[in-house]
């Protein structure tokens, strides 16, 4: 599995694009090690996009709460892009669709995402 990491335009969302399968600890790991890079950094809403992914296991699904634990500490939410039908069935029966929104597009995720964000914060006038 190879991840690659960037930043939204706005230096608002972490992206981190999957390649491969999850399927080993070294895998989960590495995700895990994206995650918490953009954590310290500050960055709290991170886009996994997860279109170079067929399918993951149960070691991919404990590495996606591990992420999610991560993030939410912040207040910062985690969204899925690009996934397959076949990633999305194990979403689906695990029911973790409920705690991961899922977008068709990166570009989709990280607008959602900044639209949340900015409601959440408060106005310069209050």
């Amino acid at each position: 599995m190879r991840i690659n990491s960037s930043v939204s335009a706005d230096g608002a969302t972490g992206i981190l694009a999957i390649e491969g399968d999850f399927f080993s600890v070294e895998d989960s790991q590495k995700l895990v090690d994206q995650v918490n890079s953009f954590v310290e950094r500050g960055i709290k809403n991170i886009v996994l996009d997860m279109s170079g992914t067929r399918t993951l296991n149960s070691m991919g699904v404990g590495s996606l709460v591990r992420a999610f634990t991560a993030v939410r500490r912040l207040n910062g939410k985690v969204a899925l892009a690009g996934a397959s039908k076949k990633f999305s069935d194990v979403m689906q029966i695990t029911r973790l669709q409920s705690i991961f929104p899922s977008y068709a597009t990166v570009a989709d995720a990280v607008a959602e995402l900044n639209i949340g964000s900015s409601l959440e914060k408060p106005s310069a006038g209050a």
